[in-house]
């Protein structure tokens, strides 16, 4: 998503939201450098982590993430592997987005 705010003579200023927060203009617009946080009990069969931005949210479902780490089990390999998918995704849909992701698999009890 863009934040848009309009400039001298019409035109619009975007900026893409991931590089606007702590921006003073972007403030007046709705952007804040606020963090939301969730706190989340892990359980006795988590397998693993996985933080990503939107790009890789916007065409892959949780289960689809967790399918694709516990193929590679290397948390390494396995983001990069989410990566490369998400992008594949993305040109197929011929937009672009941000496409962040790390993982952390939790050792086997």
């Amino acid at each position: 998503m863009r934040v848009w705010k309009p400039g001298p003579g019409g035109e619009k200023l975007g900026l893409h939201l991931s590089r606007t927060v702590g921006d003073a203009i972007a403030t007046e617009v709705g952007v804040t450098s606020e963090p939301a946080a969730t706190k989340v009990a892990l359980e006795a069969g988590d397998r693993c982590l996985i933080v990503a931005s939107s790009g890789v949210w916007k065409v892959f479902s949780p289960a689809d993430a967790v399918e694709v780490v516990l193929q590679h089990g290397d948390a390494d390999a396995a983001a990069e592997a989410i990566v490369v998918e998400a992008r594949k995704r993305w040109d197929e849909l011929w937009q672009g987005a941000n496409t962040t992701v790390a993982v952390v698999v939790f050792a086997s009890p």
